[in-house]
């Protein structure tokens, strides 16, 4: 019952948390000017990228070794280094930062004259690192709602606060503001109330556990750090090689958050699978384990992807609109959104597929498929903006994501079962019959919640009547392993 009402919590928040996304764009369009809203887009994905890096792999040092000492007060042991980290990293940046603030907003925004919003997004990225500690210590010890009330209020919850209070959305400057008062606030907050017991700083000094704790966080932090940095990097990279443009670089995080959501929707899929193959990687058959589980994965993936862009490509205008209220917006955001909508497949794929490359092996490939991907992207938009001007970006986009596509496929090309498994033919036949739909509903100018409904229903009726065709592939492609349940309570020593 316990694993069911925690899995079930982080559902329910992981909802609120994309709505909250999508509903800080939505009102931060309505208050900021083009400019502004680029600017103030481009801060927060830069302020999220940087504290990824900097981090240095804490989050998941914590998570792991709090968990395995639940019963022990040397967990406290980690997060207090993990808060001696924070405090170092503070110390030796700030200054460096206050000092050449102008050059620091020349690099991310492009001009000098923003350097006050340098200096804060500096100053947002310190807050993170100490929301990662404390979320990540939250998490570990157990305290699911809380570990998610404490992402909600980082990610978005201080944001919208400020942009309803009308002293502090004047500017990007004072939402960042509060945003990083509130977060150290609440971080600084429970930090204290946890090491106020069973933790003594005396003893940690005498017990010379440095060493120890510093070989642990490098050895076991440093590379999943390093990941989640260049994974951060991938949606950073485009709006920054447009950042001469705040306008259209603020377009394109924008057009990126839709992206964000179908990882949000992936992972949960991702996570529970690699987990099981993690629980049999001793086994025997551990072969026939991965091959069921990259089966599985990339079935779901093409399906509910083809399913979803029947959709999201005819009504991508009106859907945008809904979003962001405003025809100007949507047009900018479109552009891009389209290029991302193009390369939906191969880019859920990876994110689809990256946890069992993880399990299965100690090499980072993964890490390896991120640094390829920024390159190709920023090689590809060098290149190509000689010859295609404002849609190499685009093009860059698309050919990249299908490189990280690829190069995932490539290493579990053992684990692959042959190309007609999928019945890709017959998917193309209903998917077409799908689009036909969905485009007939926008020429008769059909409300698009009426169209959604319909198209739902279409959904059914089409691969009802395939059914003899691919119903079988389909089923077989979404039946979860029996055994989950019990590999995830083993995994978590869940009750």
């Amino acid at each position: 019952m316990k694993m069911k009402f925690e899995l079930l919590i982080n559902i329910i928040f992981s909802i609120i948390k994309a709505l909250c996304m999508l509903w800080v764009i939505s009102k931060s369009s309505g208050i900021f000017t083009y400019s502004f809203l680029g600017i103030f887009l481009l801060s927060r994905r830069f302020s999220s990228t940087i504290s990824n890096f900097l981090q240095l792999g804490m989050a998941q040092t914590i998570r792991r070794y709090v968990s395995m000492n639940l019963e022990n007060n040397s967990r406290k042991d980690y997060v207090f280094f993990g808060f001696l980290i924070w405090i170092i990293i503070s110390i030796c940046t700030l200054p460096i930062v206050l000092f050449y603030d102008d050059a620091l907003a020349e690099l991310m925004f492009g001009e000098k004259q923003y350097e006050s919003l340098g200096l804060l997004t500096w100053m947002v990225t310190l807050s993170l690192i100490l929301h990662y500690l404390a979320n990540s210590t939250l998490f570990s010890e157990r305290k699911v709602f809380l570990s998610n009330i404490f992402d909600l209020m980082n990610s978005s919850g201080f944001v919208l606060i400020a942009l309803y209070i009308e002293k502090l959305n004047n500017s990007p400057e004072t939402v960042l503001h509060f945003q990083v008062i509130g977060i150290i606030s609440i971080c600084f907050i429970y930090l204290l109330s946890y090491f106020s017991t069973d933790f003594s700083l005396t003893l940690f000094i005498k017990n010379k556990q440095f060493s120890r704790l510093f070989n642990t966080f490098v050895k076991y932090g440093s590379y999943r750090g390093l990941i989640t940095f260049f994974d951060s990097l991938v949606i950073l990279i485009g709006p920054w090689l447009l950042r001469d443009n705040l306008v259209a670089s603020g377009n394109l995080v924008i057009a990126y958050t839709f992206l964000r959501l179908i990882q949000t929707a992936i992972n949960p899929i991702s996570q529970i699978i690699s987990v099981g193959v993690a629980r049999n990687l001793n086994n025997k058959d551990i072969d026939s384990h991965i091959s069921k589980a990259v089966r599985n994965i990339v079935g779901i993936v093409i399906y509910l992807s083809v399913i979803a862009l029947c959709f999201l490509i005819p009504w991508r205008d009106e859907i945008l609109y809904l979003w962001l209220r405003d025809y100007s917006i949507v047009n900018g955001v479109s552009f891009y959104y389209n290029a991302i909508l193009l390369a939906l497949v191969p880019i859920s794929i990876f994110h689809g597929l990256k946890g069992i490359i993880e399990m299965k092996w100690f090499k980072p490939y993964n890490l390896y498929t991120l640094i390829v991907t920024i390159i190709i992207q920023v090689l590809s938009f060098l290149i190509l903006t000689n010859f295609v001007g404002d849609i190499a970006i685009n093009l860059s986009i698309i050919i990249s994501f299908f490189i990280a596509g690829l190069m995932t496929l490539f290493y579990l090309k053992d684990y692959l079962p042959k190309v007609k498994y999928y019945s890709l033919g017959k998917l193309l036949l209903a998917s077409s019959i799908l689009l036909l739909v969905n485009y007939t509903l926008l020429i008769l100018n059909i409300n698009i919640m009426i169209s959604f409904v319909v198209y739902f229903v279409s959904i059914i009726i089409v691969f009802k009547f395939f059914s003899s065709l691919f119903i079988t592939e389909i089923y077989t492609m979404l039946k979860i392993d029996k055994n989950i349940k019990n590999i995830l309570k083993k995994s978590f020593k869940l009750n």
